[in-house]
């Protein structure tokens, strides 16, 4: 509660505990002291305010908060307290023998004339569910902040600084937020952790969009190797006829070569022989003919093994565009992969944030705590 207090206006008792019936009017503003002896109901009255509130006993069942005279009778408590400059009103009534429990939360109108309490809630479910808003403060933070046994406080005053820090953040139920932060802490750890861990594996848009360039580019030379595939596998049949006849005629040229070794050492006899034989000059250039007519085959010949170079070649291109096909499907199967990791990640950081948004909550709470600790040093110093 900041920058406001709750007051007490008035508190009537029926049959609780040592009240009979009991009235009290008008609690004075500040500081109030009850005094009288042990077991005189001074601290029934502190329980029955925070009965009237919460709907529950300090200790114990409700069956404990019923007068031992009642007879049977009613239990009843009605609260009147301001809160904001409102003024409400609350009565919870305990009946019958499986003290079943009635409740009610009523808020003060002045503007309306005449002037009158206004029903908020009836039952205790939906007026717990009021109060809380009310007040913004539960019944265990209500008991540890506003509640101290005798013990307590004797240990908080004789104790030393640390021990009286320990027992007050105890009493105003910080140990449970400390818990809850060294929660949150290691656990927004652990995802800056996996984050970490992740990132080597997260490729940035700018890389992503590398990529995709590529991939595009390649899928046009994709294009346009499989066009010239195409073209080539329609004459795959006829071109491996051509091979095998190239091969024969490869073969038939190798004869020729043969044939021109051996006429080559047949111009080279038949030489010999017109020089020491004295053979007609018309014999030897007829055979210089038929050398010339082998010459011209064999440069025909050549040419058949220069297209069949050609061929082969072009499938040395076909397999170089498959290659590159495979490229490409492993390129996308890293890509996919990679946009997958990043949405991942993205998730878990979404999840991180909302926790993260979580937290000034929890300091908030944990702000109302401190002031409350302060007030209540406060006291304890005057």
């Amino acid at each position: 509660m900041k920058g406001h207090k709750m007051l007490i206006k008035n508190l009537s008792l029926t049959n609780f505990k040592q009240y009979r019936e009991e009235n009290i009017k008008d609690f004075p503003i500040g500081l109030t002291g009850l005094v009288g002896k042990n077991g005189s109901g001074k601290s029934t009255l502190f329980e029955a305010i925070y009965y009237a509130l919460f709907g529950r006993p300090l200790e114990g069942k409700v069956a404990s908060l019923r007068n031992d005279h009642s007879e049977g009778a009613p239990l009843s408590v009605t609260l009147e307290f301001e809160e904001k400059d409102k003024h409400y009103r609350i009565t919870r009534i305990v009946r019958g023998r499986n003290n079943s429990a009635d409740a009610k939360l009523e808020i003060w109108q002045d503007e309306i004339d005449p002037p009158h309490y206004k029903e908020i809630a009836v039952d205790a479910t939906p007026v717990n569910r009021e109060i809380y808003k009310i007040l913004r403060i539960d019944a265990d933070s209500f008991k540890n902040s506003f509640f101290a046994r005798q013990k307590e406080t004797a240990g908080i005053i004789n104790g030393t600084p640390a021990k009286r820090l320990e027992a007050f953040r105890k009493m105003l139920g910080f140990d449970k937020y400390d818990d809850l932060v060294d929660r949150i802490t290691a656990r927004v750890e652990s995802i800056k952790i996996a984050a970490e861990n992740l990132e080597g594996f997260l490729l940035g848009e700018e890389v992503v969009t590398q990529y995709t360039a590529q991939i595009e580019t390649l899928s046009g030379e994709m294009r346009a190797k499989e066009a010239i595939l195409e073209t080539l596998r329609t004459g795959l049949t006829d071109k491996q006829a051509v091979k095998t006849e190239r091969a024969t005629v490869v073969n038939s040229l190798d004869e020729k070569r043969k044939l021109h070794t051996n006429l080559g050492t047949s111009i080279t006899a038949t030489s010999t022989s017109i020089t020491n034989n004295g053979l007609s000059l018309a014999n030897c250039e007829a055979k210089i003919v038929n050398l010339e007519a082998l010459s011209a085959e064999l440069e025909q010949e050549g040419t058949v093994i220069g297209e069949y170079n050609r061929i082969n070649e072009q499938i040395e291109s076909l397999n170089t565009a498959k290659n590159l096909k495979t490229r490409r499907d492993t390129i996308e199967q890293n890509c996919q992969k990679t946009i997958a990791t990043r949405d991942e990640v993205s998730s878990k950081i979404s999840n991180l944030d909302r926790e993260l948004q979580e937290l000034p909550k929890y300091e908030e709470q944990i702000s109302t705590q401190e002031n409350l600790l302060n007030e209540k040093r406060l006291h304890l110093e005057t």
